[in-house]
């Protein structure tokens, strides 16, 4: 088998194993997210604080044009009041609103062509005779609906309690001039109101409030289906002119709602009136999915359209019919609560100074609903499939990147999957789980993913480094091999940067030595060499002489493992500088050179005689890199490759490069210096030096001739520059054969 096929086996078998410790984090993710939402109590969060947020998120949205609320509110008592005429009780505390009032209110919006008249007051205790007069107001308009307030009696039996829900009507002398009454019971605070029955159970299972509002709304559009099918829906009444007749035809719809014959004559509607077919689809699919409503909210306290009592009656008395007709019109407190009127509701839109939405508010917000045939639909087993799935998927990718890249993906994903249930929220109240998903299963997949990752990595550098550890001294390894017969004898394939060094002159410096000196010497050089190495969490894996290997690797690539590498050269550098300064020392001017890569560490060796080092292009191609300082005149040179992804350095592109023995160019760095420590000077050069690059590329030769001087003006040391200029006058004759890399024959 070739190294090729070796190393190929080798990486399909890693990946088969990351595979599968992807899927199962994966699935162990997917079943806690679905687990989790298929409790109440998992549904109670998304609903408080899902729902809440994509309300947030969305914020108010425009209400439909035909709905209109008339207020009860202190404005309207003030200007009423001022005109004078009314009751000391209601100019002094408001508790007592005329009835006659009303009446001439109705009457007045019947004529303006109002569709429906809602009034969310109630009419259950005698009066005056103003009763009759408003009961008669009713009669003559024919489209009004009262509300049926339910009353809770909570009775004890024994040890037992138990609570009963009655409907308490308006008087008989109002309601019978009504076309129909119903109930619409919403939870108190600090319950949030999210929803409603349309047919409660509780109630009697009768259609409520803004259910029967919005069938007395398309009596017209039911007029234009009958006669679209005449002779075709019998059974069904024609369109009532008293309550019998309503009831019975609410009572048909309900029963027929799906029926094949009602729908193909839905069909004939829409060729006829695009409308009206609209109006009745609404009101057929209230009927045919029967279940609770959660209501689309608009908007905080007065979003829907609103006109105080007094302004409406004014309107109306000058004639002004346009802002009426055609509207359902809903009359309630919405502008100050009485005492005798505690209809306030705490919602997702309950301003931040505590005022809540009132119940004839939510009751028009309903009705609206249903007219443009839209409410916040929660699919529980699209939740639970979307949920299983991000599960499988966020688990998969937090266990199969690094944790940076995880981090990233996953904070992409999370803005992605909150981008997409706004939109769907948004443009089709569609309500998709957000509490679960991001702030159940992101967070547990990234931190078991970030784990498992630290646990692997962590293993992988303790396997490396007790490997070493057989080899290499005490002072150079964390932990030393506890039995030396456990070498292994199998190579493995990582993921690293090799960094190697050499001492310029060492020859020199070892003839005027002796051995016993020399030895000291470089036991003291190693010593300060080393150390850099072992804090940025390298390996020395190699020192032969003046020579040192060092090498960060890992499973996975990893740029923190380059960072450290560079890190530790700048540090190898100063350290070397340092100690040729050192009283009594010679000067060990100490070359590094630096390259990133695939390596396989392993033994190598035969008979009884092994080595555990790194093997690969990656070691070579170091040391060659460091040789490349030689000729250049720098310190610290690293390759492309060991440069990627690194953060907070400052290097000096100085082009490409053809070593010695290498068939294949490779783009050289010099290492300069890490942030903070950059000086501006250092910049400059870089800058600068890059513009020559450039113009060399661009076969520029006198540019590129004049940026050398004069960095060489500013800094008159620079190897690289000078090496340049050099190459300039051997290359002028050959510039048309110059392919802007630079065969180095010697190091």
């Amino acid at each position: 088998m070739t190294r090729h096929e070796l190393y190929a086996r080798v990486g399909l078998t890693r990946m088969a194993i990351a595979s599968v410790k992807a899927a199962k984090l994966g699935a162990i993710i997917a079943v806690l997210g679905a687990s989790v939402l298929a409790t109440p109590q998992g549904f109670q969060v998304e609903e408080h604080l899902g729902l809440d947020f994509l309300f947030g998120l969305r914020g108010p949205r425009a209400a439909p044009e035909e709905v209109l609320i008339v207020s009860i509110d202190k404005p309207s008592i003030d200007r009423l009041c001022v005109v004078g005429g009314f009751p000391d009780k209601l100019c002094t505390d408001g508790k007592w609103w005329p009835r006659s009032l009303h009446a001439d209110l109705v009457d007045r919006l019947a004529h303006a062509g109002a569709s429906v008249i809602v009034f969310d007051l109630r009419f259950d205790t005698p009066r005056d005779e103003d009763d009759a007069r408003l009961g008669a107001a009713l009669a003559r308009a024919g489209r009004v609906v009262l509300v049926e307030f339910l009353k809770r009696e909570e009775f004890a039996s024994g040890a037992a309690k138990a609570s009963m829900e009655t409907l308490v009507p308006p008087i008989e002398e109002i309601r019978k001039g009504a076309l129909a009454t119903a109930p619409f019971a919403l939870p108190r605070v600090p319950v949030r109101v999210n929803a409603y029955s349309p047919f409660p159970h509780g109630a009697g299972d009768v259609a409520t409030l803004p259910v029967v509002a919005f069938q007395v709304h398309a009596l017209p559009a039911y007029a234009k289906l009958l006669e679209a099918c005449p002779g075709k829906l019998d059974g069904l009444p024609p369109p009532p002119v008293d309550a019998a007749g309503f009831y019975r035809l609410v009572h048909d719809l309900r029963t027929r709602a799906g029926h094949a014959g009602l729908r193909q004559c839905m069909q004939a509607l829409g060729a006829r009136d695009p409308a009206a077919s609209r109006t009745m689809e609404a009101l057929l699919a209230v009927y045919e999915h029967q279940g609770v409503r959660y209501l689309d909210l608009y908007g905080p306290s007065r979003t829907l359209a609103t006109r105080s009592y007094a302004e409406a009656l004014q309107l109306l008395e000058r004639g002004n019919t346009r802002d009426f007709a055609g509207k359902a019109v809903f009359v309630g407190v919405s502008g100050v609560a009485q005492p005798e009127q505690k209809d306030n509701y705490f919602t997702v839109f309950t301003r931040d100074d505590g005022v809540d939405i009132h119940g004839v508010e939510l009751a028009a917000t309903a009705f609206a609903n249903l007219l443009e045939n839209r409410e916040v639909r929660w699919d529980y087993a699209l939740a639970l499939a979307i949920v299983a799935l991000w599960g499988l998927a966020i688990g998969a990718i937090s266990r199969s990147l690094s944790t940076p890249r995880a981090a990233l993906a996953v904070s992409g994903l999370v803005a992605g999957y909150v981008a997409v249930a706004h939109l769907q929220f948004a443009h089709y109240a569609l309500w998709l789980p957000l509490v679960v998903p991001l702030l159940l299963q992101a967070p547990a997949a990234f931190a078991f993913g970030a784990l498992a990752q630290h646990r692997e990595l962590s293993r992988e550098k303790a396997n490396i480094r007790t490997a070493f550890g057989h080899f290499l001294p005490d002072s150079i390894v964390d932990e030393l091999a506890r039995d030396v017969t456990r070498i292994p004898q199998h190579s493995q394939i990582v993921s690293g940067t090799c960094l190697a060094t050499d001492i310029g002159g060492y020859t020199q410096i070892a003839e005027t030595l002796d051995p016993g000196e020399l030895r000291l010497v470089m036991n003291e050089y190693y010593t300060r060499v080393f150390n850099p190495v072992a804090e940025h969490h390298g390996i020395v894996s190699d020192v032969v002489g003046d020579a040192m290997v060092a090498i960060w690797a890992a499973a996975t690539d990893d740029p923190a493992l380059r960072e450290q590498a560079c890190r530790a050269a700048l540090d190898i550098s100063a350290a070397a500088e340092a100690f040729g300064r050192m009283p009594n020392k010679p000067a060990l001017p100490t070359r590094i050179g630096l390259d990133s890569g695939q390596m396989a560490l392993g033994n190598v060796g035969g008979m009884r005689h092994y080595e555990y080092r790194a093997v690969g292009d990656i070691v070579n191609t170091a040391s060659r890199i460091q040789g490349l300082n030689k000729v250049l005149g720098t310190k610290v040179l690293m390759s492309a490759a060991a440069f990627d992804g690194v953060r907070g350095m400052l290097a000096r592109h100085l082009g490409e490069f053809r070593l010695r023995g290498k068939l294949k160019p490779v783009s050289i760095f010099e290492l300069t210096a890490a942030e903070p420590n950059v000086t501006e000077e250092q910049r400059w050069l870089c800058s600068r030096f890059g513009n020559a690059l450039d113009a060399l590329r661009a076969q520029q030769w006198p540019d590129a001739q004049d940026i050398l001087l004069d960095v060489l003006e500013r800094f008159p040391d620079d190897g690289p520059t000078r090496f340049y200029l050099q190459l300039l006058k051997r290359e002028c004759g050959k510039a048309e054969r110059w392919d802007g890399v630079v065969a180095v024959s010697s190091e």
